[in-house]
């Protein structure tokens, strides 16, 4: 994984690793808003399994796990998992068996002696294993949710392979009303990617309660933003005592006018460019000289100017 999406896998996972933040994303989109699991009842699990390959031993990492346990007896109900994409993965449904099938693992061997003898029973028990795929992606989902839309599988083998579906959620796409039920801070991370980033000027925050966790949505934002300048925000208001997403929506629309302001420049650089493509073809220049031209006019090396050139000698 590059440095930015490892930087933003550990931004999510550090507001994710709060049980309330944790619960209330599996209660919201899992749930329909129902406060079927109680924040208390869960608890961190392993994220880390491994598995052979070529010979050799391979580590993979979960982004976060929690146990959830009934809240009378605190028997084991179920493990929830949370897996975060910033990219669409055409195989993620592949490497999401793995994890599954991983925890199911680590639970038989719960019941292995030191040696590795397998002692499980009758009276051996095992709990579902479900995961959760949070895409915080710009572009829309486009890979596939199930085994067989990551393979050809003939007609005839359909009955003997077994198919396998992931639980991705879009956040850009929360909906208003499962904007309304969240109750801890990932309300405001679901408001910024479902209206803050499609008009960033415009954008009023869904309410400016203080934060539960302020460092770590300063750091999220800080990360998935490219910008320090939320995290100097947080710092400067922690003096001030109570800290909301009105703090923030200031910074967002700067941020939205210098991006427009940005594209609306690059937009005249490359009509600029193309008029002159277009001048230099009509006053009788050659590709040569029009290349050279764009290199003069525009700054740009030779192998640039020849692209943009060669892209607007012959439109389409």
């Amino acid at each position: 994984m590059c440095g930015c999406l490892a930087e933003k896998d550990t931004a999510t996972k550090s507001l994710e690793s709060y049980n309330d933040v944790f619960a209330d994303i599996v209660n919201v989109y899992l749930f329909g808003g129902e406060q079927e699991i109680d924040p208390d009842d869960m608890s961190p699990d392993e994220v880390f399994s491994q598995y052979k390959a070529d010979g050799k031993l391979r580590f993979q990492e979960r982004d976060c796990a929690k146990i959830w346990k009934d809240h009378n007896d605190e028997a084991v109900i179920a493990l929830f998992c949370i897996e975060n994409q910033v990219a669409v993965d055409k195989f993620l449904t592949v490497r999401v068996i793995g994890y599954d099938g991983a925890a199911y693992r680590v639970q038989l061997n719960k019941n292995s002696t030191k040696d590795g003898e397998n002692i499980t029973n009758e009276k051996t028990v095992i709990h579902p294993v479900l995961t959760l795929v949070l895409y915080f992606g710009e572009s829309e989902w486009t890979a596939p949710t199930t085994l067989y839309e990551c393979m050809n599988v003939p007609e005839k083998l359909k009955t003997y392979v077994n198919d396998y579906r992931i639980t991705v959620i879009d956040v850009k796409k929360t909906t208003d009303e499962q904007l309304h039920q969240f109750k801890s801070d990932f309300k405001y991370i679901a408001d910024v990617f479902k209206n803050g980033i499609k008009d960033p000027e415009n954008y009023q925050p869904i309410d400016n309660k203080s934060f539960q966790h302020g460092q770590a949505v300063a750091d999220f934002f800080t990360v998935f933003f490219k910008d320090e300048s939320f995290l100097e925000i947080y710092n400067e208001s922690q003096s001030k005592g109570d800290f909301g997403m009105c703090e923030f929506t200031e910074k967002l629309a700067a941020k939205g006018r210098a991006e427009g302001r940005a594209e609306g420049k690059k937009f005249e650089r490359e009509t600029g460019i193309k008029n002159t493509v277009s001048l230099c073809k009509s006053f009788g220049a050659d590709l040569k000289k029009t290349i050279e031209k764009l290199v003069e006019l525009y700054s740009l090396s030779e192998d640039e100017a020849a692209i943009k050139a060669n892209q607007y000698w012959n439109p389409i």
